[in-house]
């Protein structure tokens, strides 16, 4: 019986375990040698070829209207705070627990300075909070013209649309090339799509705290209609959002109280054993 080659047998592994440690960062190298060995082809980034990439590419060929990058609609604010300098102060902190994924709902927590370990940006009511850790969770908020503002992670970036008018810093963003007729609300919904994530997703570097790069959040380009089109779309999507709230707190209530019935047969159940 002819004896098996034992460094035939390790092939496979070797290129399962390379190929699987590659794919965890998004990137392997094409023609990987037969001994396990990693050529120095081209690289394949798995996400540039995820579907949401390809379907934002064909959504912008088709578009018909005016295609607009995210940079020329918004200013990015760049005021940052160390609360840990003054610590007696209360801030109020946004992280990246106290925004919801996919819904836009967020809270502000009531912290004492001491108590927020790292340097925070700053935003202001009208501000477009993004969050750049894990973007796929779509973390995005619009806070609210009456909002008295606060800080958030720096995990997050804060962009100001052009209709909110100009940002209170001295210093302009860097990234901002001029002005375009937008509407923050009908914004804050495009971040949150497909459109934005299949281009973003490429960009999007690290295993454990995967981010992405204001610069490339910003080269992000979606079609701009007229904005009364935009305050349309963006009333249609708020009044979504409504009924969605509404119909997740009645199956709330609903779920308390069947909770409550369920519970409540113990009771019954001592009761009558008596």
């Amino acid at each position: 019986m002819k004896e098996a080659d034992p460094r035939r047998e390790e092939r496979p592994l070797a290129l399962v375990v390379t190929a699987t440690a590659m794919a965890a960062t998004g990137k392997l190298d094409a023609g990987a040698q037969h001994d396990g060995e990693m050529a120095n082809g081209p690289r394949i980034d798995f996400l540039r070829y995820h579907p949401l990439q390809r379907t934002a590419e064909e959504t912008l060929r088709r578009c018909r209207l005016g295609i607009v990058s995210i940079r020329d609609l918004v200013e990015v604010r760049s005021s940052r705070v160390n609360p840990l300098e003054t610590p007696d102060e209360i801030f109020r902190y946004v992280g990246l627990a106290e925004i919801e994924k996919d819904t836009g709902v967020w809270r502000a927590l009531e912290l004492s300075g001491d108590s927020i370990k790292s340097t925070c940006n700053v935003f202001r009511a009208g501000d477009i909070i993004f969050a750049r850790l894990r973007p796929n969770l779509r973390k995005v908020v619009l806070i609210p013209d009456d909002d008295p503002g606060g800080v958030c992670s720096s995990e997050c970036v804060v962009l100001r649309g052009f209709d909110k008018g100009p940002l209170e810093d001295t210093q302009q963003s860097l990234f901002s090339s001029g002005p375009a007729t937008i509407d923050s609300n009908y914004l804050v919904w495009v971040l949150r799509s497909d459109l934005i994530q299949g281009q973003i997703l490429a960009h999007v570097t690290g295993v454990g705290r995967p981010r992405v790069a204001t610069s490339a959040l910003l080269a992000a380009r979606l079609p701009l209609p007229a904005i009364d089109e935009q305050r349309r779309q963006a009333r249609a999507m708020l009044a979504g959002w409504n009924r969605f709230m509404a119909t997740r707190k009645r199956a709330a209530d609903l779920l308390i109280q069947a909770e409550k019935e369920f519970l409540g047969q113990y009771a019954d159940i001592m009761s009558s054993s008596d």
